[in-house]
């Protein structure tokens, strides 16, 4: 038992445990789509200063949204992510992390279609910025969406 209580220390530092929500730390929304599923990690920096993941979040798309284009993939990410934390991003400042420049270009367009104009309505009560991150730099959202490829298959 005491090997056990000795281990406590190492899994609290450890970067991959969740930490504990606080609506006073910065706030990160990392995401990030396929035509496989949806990615999606709500991070906060802590007092040493490093962003840790407080929620995970996964999804498959449907037939349907595994046809659309990848920019619509990756804007829906963001919208299923948000609904999903809504609670704790509500009224409250924080930045979506994303591989796809292109979102943050299009929301501030005036013609797009009915189904971005939609979300883009939705994420209009939302306090957020956009900052957009290259892929190679956003690994540990696109293992979310791997995982979720791999149990469909069945491996």
């Amino acid at each position: 038992m005491q090997v056990r209580w000795a281990l406590v220390p190492f899994y609290y530092r450890n970067r991959n445990v969740l930490a504990i929500y606080s609506p006073d730390l910065d706030t990160e929304l990392h995401c990030d789509a396929s035509a496989v599923g949806f990615g999606a990690i709500l991070l906060q920096k802590q007092e040493c200063g490093e962003f840790r993941p407080v929620f995970y979040f996964s999804k498959r798309t449907t037939p349907c949204e595994s046809k659309y284009h990848s920019f619509e993939l990756e804007c829906l990410a963001v919208v299923h992510a948000i609904r999903r934390f809504h609670v704790y991003l509500f009224g409250k400042p924080f930045r979506i992390v994303t591989d796809c420049d292109s979102f943050r270009l299009t929301l501030a367009k005036k013609d797009i279609n009915p189904r971005i104009a939609r979300w883009a309505m939705m994420l209009q009560d939302y306090d957020y910025t956009v900052v957009h991150r290259p892929g190679k730099r956003m690994a540990h959202v696109d293992a979310l969406k791997i995982l979720i490829h791999e149990l469909r298959d069945g491996q």
